[in-house]
């Protein structure tokens, strides 16, 4: 049995794939990089599961003056 040793991406070679793979498709992005196509679904189920987690974690904006103005504390 042949040892295979994984690679590692950086994470502007990931978003350079991702960005590939939705402009022609993720079997042909993944062909022409030499990558399974799970490997790009994986990237990109975790950049979407990363953007969601950061969005939610976002604190809210304190409001504006015209707010505050409306609605004093």
């Amino acid at each position: 049995m042949k040892l295979q040793i994984s690679q590692r991406y950086s994470d502007e070679y990931k978003a350079e794939a991702l960005a590939l793979a939705q402009r022609i498709s993720v079997s042909t992005a993944a062909r022409q990089l030499g990558l399974h196509e799970s490997q790009l679904y994986n990237w990109r189920n975790k950049a979407r599961l990363a953007q969601d987690q950061g969005t939610a974690e976002l604190p809210a904006p304190p409001p504006n003056k015209a707010y505050r103005k409306i609605h004093p504390a």
